[in-house]
């Protein structure tokens, strides 16, 4: 009911229902939990991925996620108490500043579920033009994204490929709504062009 609350009040919230655990874990699965130290969390809606993310990372690692809805801001705040987690009430757009409160230069994963179809193109490309001056050379950039409508899916990847290389694309059916999933990394490390599989 929240998410759906969410959803009605905000047109950043791209699903009226949260990522189901499948899909979660089939996302997570891309994730080097054993070296990544700092992993970032853009648009974590109730949390869906945030739980998981936590009981998988190093000891030593942080976790910083960024929501610009109140609601699931406070629903965040309310069901997690790690020290490790970091629960941010602000834009995807200033992560540069956000990372240097914390003491951190860089990142090694992020996960995105923002729907880059549904905001200002200025915004899109700054988030995603800073995530790949931030990234890690290793790291990695997961963007799920509503599987609703094409002609967005097509804008997100023409966007993405701007700064990224496209290294691979997943669709994830059984989720309302179904995921696609475009792991992205830094370009110097580019070759060839993005995979497709269905699962």
């Amino acid at each position: 009911m929240l998410h759906l609350q969410a959803f009605l009040r905000d047109k950043k919230v791209c699903s009226v229902a949260a990522t189901t655990p499948y899909g979660v874990a089939k996302i997570l699965r891309r994730i080097r939990f054993d070296s990544a130290k700092v992993i970032v969390e853009y648009g974590p809606g109730d949390g869906a991925f945030t739980g998981k993310l936590l009981r998988r990372m190093r000891p030593d690692a942080s976790l910083i996620v960024v929501e610009t809805n109140d609601l699931f801001v406070s629903k965040l705040r309310k069901k997690f108490h790690d020290p490790r987690l970091s629960i941010v009430h602000d834009s995807a757009e200033n992560i540069a500043e956000i990372l240097a409160a914390r003491g951190c230069e860089s990142m090694d994963c992020v996960i995105s579920g923002i729907p880059f179809s549904q905001i200002k193109l200025s915004v899109k490309r700054k988030i995603m033009g800073e995530t790949s001056r931030l990234l890690t050379r290793d790291g990695t950039f997961l963007v799920y994204q509503a599987l609703t409508a094409p002609r967005g899916r097509l804008f997100t990847k023409k966007n993405l490929a701007r700064t990224f290389h496209l290294a691979s694309e997943t669709f994830i059916l059984p989720n309302i709504p179904p995921l696609y999933v475009i792991e992205a990394v830094p370009m110097p490390h580019a070759s060839g062009s993005p995979q497709s599989r269905e699962g």
